[in-house]
């Protein structure tokens, strides 16, 4: 009994297997195709498909909404495909080596190509001068997918053109390029082993929001590029063998701040290790306020970095943001809170060995320097008097509040934003100003008075209810701590 069970659960395994396969392999006139999810990826056609092909918008009920790597690979007697407005992605190499393929629409409704998905079609009909294009909806010169040959010299982009795929992979005769304004994605490999390119000039008001991965592989004679404030997303790996860089241009630091880079090598200062700011070499570095984040390799090998200012608004900085900052000695992180974001593998992920890391007592800053043996600097309290809102406790014998703190001592007058730490010993000598001026028709109430760890005390003028303790408070006319 027990044999006849397993034999009919092997069978049932079987039949299942072979349905499986059945599923992943089924076909479509000259067209394989997988469905998941209740959408249908197609993933292969056969090489001796010729003329015109029509890729159905729906197979078996289920819209058609990718096409794979390599899915029309070398299907050379194909002479035009039309896509479907179900379709939102076509992958790398999707119809490469199409070499007889003349006409080719993309449907508004595709979201996303990457950059090899059309090398090596060179008849492509769509071709002004020595460069081939795509048409989605009215633009004809939507896409720039390619070039007549690979040993042009110079060109010039159709100042229509949207997105630039990997038109240009392989021109090792190309010395310059000017990227129009239009341009909002620059897709993978589309400068890859460009050996001679020794210049990319973004147009004034340039609208690239994305630049993808290895786009300037193996460009070693480029020694300089400037960075768009609209870009937001480097993809990995996008200088790798630019060992002639040597200078990257901004001029929005708090735009470079929140750039996610896909790796190191996707910070063109991985090479050029110089950063400059309008034409100005950065060397002592203020983050501005408005930056809430640093994303990760932010700041990856700008060795002319000496020294790092963090304002407290920033909360997070990312893995390895300044790694390889060989000249930075310090670095000050006003934020107590600031989340520090380590590589687990490597504890200078983030923070140089040798960097002093200037801090609050208690701060993040502290815990990071501790853990990866970094020396630590105590950062001073402001000068009496202080302007204290949203006051709250850490449970650890110490004030905290959040907004605003400013010191008059200083010229000109200093304010630090964000979350900072006041030990309660601080306000045994110093006077407290509870509030007032942020709340209409409520004087200041000042308290001189020396508090104890476990004493509490609270204001509670006009109706407006009382703080609570462990929580921000964002009333102005009272304060409450407890030790």
């Amino acid at each position: 009994m027990k044999k006849s069970k397993l034999f009919i659960l092997a069978f049932c395994l079987l039949l299942t297997a072979l349905f499986t396969v059945f599923v992943s392999a089924a076909t479509y006139g000259n067209l394989t195709y997988e469905i998941s999810n209740g959408e249908v990826t197609i993933t292969d056609c056969n090489q001796s498909a010729s003329g015109a092909l029509t890729i159905p918008a729906q197979i078996k009920g289920c819209p058609v909404t990718r096409i794979a790597y390599g899915a029309f690979y070398e299907c050379s007697a194909l002479t035009s495909v039309t896509i479907p407005s179900s379709v939102t992605w076509i992958e790398d190499g999707a119809f490469q080596a199409c070499s007889g393929l003349t006409s080719v629409e993309i449907p508004s409704s595709v979201e996303y190509i990457t950059g090899s998905a059309f090398v090596d079609c060179p008849e492509l009909k769509n071709t002004v001068g020595n460069l081939i294009y795509l048409k989605r909806e009215e633009n004809p010169y939507y896409y720039l997918v390619g070039t007549t040959t690979v040993s042009i010299t110079s060109c010039v982009i159709n100042e229509n053109c949207k997105s630039i795929l990997g038109a240009f992979h392989g021109c090792d005769r190309l010395t310059s390029i000017e990227i129009p304004a239009g341009v909002t994605s620059i897709g993978a490999c589309a400068f890859g082993f460009c050996s001679r390119l020794t210049s990319i000039i973004f147009a004034e008001g340039s609208q690239c929001i994305s630049i993808g991965s290895s786009t300037f592989s193996g460009c070693e004679s480029l020694t300089s590029i400037e960075i768009p404030s609209s870009v937001t997303s480097i993809g990995w790996n996008a200088f790798p063998f630019c060992s002639g860089l040597t200078s990257v241009y901004i001029s929005d630091l708090a735009a470079w701040c929140k750039i996610s880079f896909g790796d190191a090598i996707a910070n063109p200062c991985f090479y050029a290790h110089n950063l400059y700011l309008n034409g100005e070499l950065i060397t002592d570095l203020v983050i501005p306020s408005s930056v809430t984040s640093i994303g990760s390799y932010a700041f990856y090998g700008c060795s002319s970095l000496t020294s790092i200012t963090i304002p407290s608004s920033v909360t997070s900085i990312g893995s390895y943001a300044f790694s390889g900052c060989s000249g930075l000695t310090s670095i000050t992180i006003w934020n107590a809170d600031c989340s520090i974001y380590g590589s687990i593998y490597d504890s200078s992920s983030i923070i140089p060995q040798n960097t002093i890391i200037n801090g609050q007592s208690g701060s993040t800053a502290q815990t990071y320097a501790n853990k990866f043996s970094r020396t630590f600097v105590a950062l001073p309290l402001p000068e009496n008097p202080l302007s204290l809102s949203g006051v709250y406790t850490n449970g650890e014998g110490d004030l905290r509040f959040v907004t605003r703190v400013t010191s008059t001592a200083g010229d000109p007058e200093i304010e630090y934003f964000g979350t900072y730490i006041v030990p309660l010993s601080y306000f045994t000598a110093h006077e407290l100003n509870a509030g007032g001026g942020e709340q209409p028709g409520v004087a200041a109430v000042k308290y001189t008075q020396s508090i104890e760890n476990g004493a509490s005390f609270a204001a509670d003028l006009d109706g407006i209810p009382s703080a609570y303790v462990d929580t921000p408070i964002f009333a102005w006319s009272f304060v409450k701590f407890q030790g």
